[in-house]
């Protein structure tokens, strides 16, 4: 058996989705907005391999990070649906992911596989934990496994992901944008065409 086949736990394919949260939104040298493929190229792979679709969950840039993600992992011949949340956090991306379940042609999906940064892994986990039993009810099974993704993660970043943690334990709201993470500006928004270019 496959490392891939092992993220599965003995779950049937058709009964298995991977799931991506969009990001990190910056390139890593500059600063500057960029999209950033590794995580949907990891989770686009992990789809592949296994034979499952892919949930690709995102909620910023109104959109068009969700839709150049979803076109990318569908060139590449995986079954890509988009997760758009205009909500604006996590907790919001695992919200509209599990209401996504309730459609019955996604009625059946019971094990997850999560891909996302490594730093943001544990967060998202934590936000599933507490949202499932509010959206899919607790007599549903849903499982999970991780594929994290290694990227460059700043002091400030890991403290706000510590701090996210905390805000989802605690039940508090948690606004995204402005330090210490910082999602792109309504600038950098503009400056973004669907094609994946800034002009």
């Amino acid at each position: 058996m496959s490392v891939q086949q092992n993220l599965l736990q003995g779950i049937p394919p058709e009964q298995a989705a991977v799931v991506m949260l969009c990001g990190p939104h910056k390139d890593p040298t500059n600063q500057e907005y960029s999209p950033q493929f590794h995580r949907i190229d990891a989770a686009t792979e992990v789809a592949r391999q296994l034979g499952i679709r892919l949930f690709v969950a995102g909620d910023a840039t109104g959109g068009r990070d969700v839709a150049l993600f979803v076109a990318r992992a569908r060139a590449a011949g995986v079954e890509a649906i988009e997760v758009y949340d205009a909500i604006g956090n996590t907790e919001g991306d695992v919200c509209a992911t599990l209401r996504r379940l309730l459609i019955a042609e996604f009625a059946g999906i019971r094990h997850l596989v999560l891909v996302t940064g490594f730093a943001h892994t544990i967060r998202v986990f934590e936000w599933f934990n507490r949202m499932k039993p509010q959206i899919l009810g607790t007599e549903r099974p849903l499982t999970f496994s991780f594929h994290p993704v290694m990227e460059q993660v700043t002091e400030q970043e890991m403290l706000g992901e510590i701090k996210g943690i905390v805000d989802c334990r605690l039940g508090r709201e948690r606004d995204p944008y402005g330090p210490p993470i910082g999602k792109p500006s309504e600038a950098a928004i503009a400056s973004y065409d669907s094609s994946g270019q800034t002009h």
